[in-house]
């Protein structure tokens, strides 16, 4: 039962990866040490007013998708328009506006980093004890399409691997 499970979750996992190295020309980026996004978030916020009497005493806009540092990337330069309270999320704020048409933005040039984490020891296959915790991710669903021919195929491919690295390379250059 253990075994089925993990194969879903690497059939699952190379799902992603497939779509997201779709074109051959694209794969092209993964060679690269780092590379630079130019990132534009932009919306617009119309208020409706319904009498000639009314007014808007202040809007506000709230924006937590925005990029932060980490590990995997560095921010080189991020701006806001208007000028945004950088806390959890982004807080925009227009006091006492004339108009009822609010334009929010963010700019930002990121360096994302393509670094290659080497495995350092043997990762066991199959995996034998998975978390309650990631139980709701090894089921089918709208974007997990899981079959008993994916199933069959992914232990005709892992089938005698004990090394969780050699089976998720022999699944993703299946996948290729």
């Amino acid at each position: 039962m253990d075994l089925k499970k993990t194969l879903m979750t690497l059939v699952i996992f190379l799902f992603l990866l497939s779509s997201a190295f779709g074109a051959e020309k694209d794969r092209d980026m993964f060679l690269y040490k780092d590379i630079e996004v130019l990132l534009t978030i932009d919306n617009r916020i119309t208020v409706d007013t319904f009498s000639q009497d009314s007014y808007i005493d202040f809007v506000s806009a709230n924006l937590s998708w925005f990029p932060r540092n980490d590990y995997r990337q560095r921010i080189e330069t991020f701006t806001t328009t208007p000028k945004a309270e950088k806390k959890q999320n982004l807080e925009f704020l227009w006091e006492r506006p004339s108009d009822n048409v609010f334009d929010l933005k963010l700019e930002a040039k990121l360096i994302s980093k393509n670094e290659f984490v080497p495995v350092g020891k043997k990762v066991p296959f199959p995996v034998r004890n998975i978390g309650y915790e990631y139980k709701e991710y090894l089921q089918a669903g709208q974007i997990a399409d899981l079959n008993t021919d994916i199933a069959r195929l992914a232990s005709e491919l892992s089938e005698g691997e004990d090394d969780m690295y050699v089976v998720v390379f022999t699944l993703a250059d299946w996948v290729k």
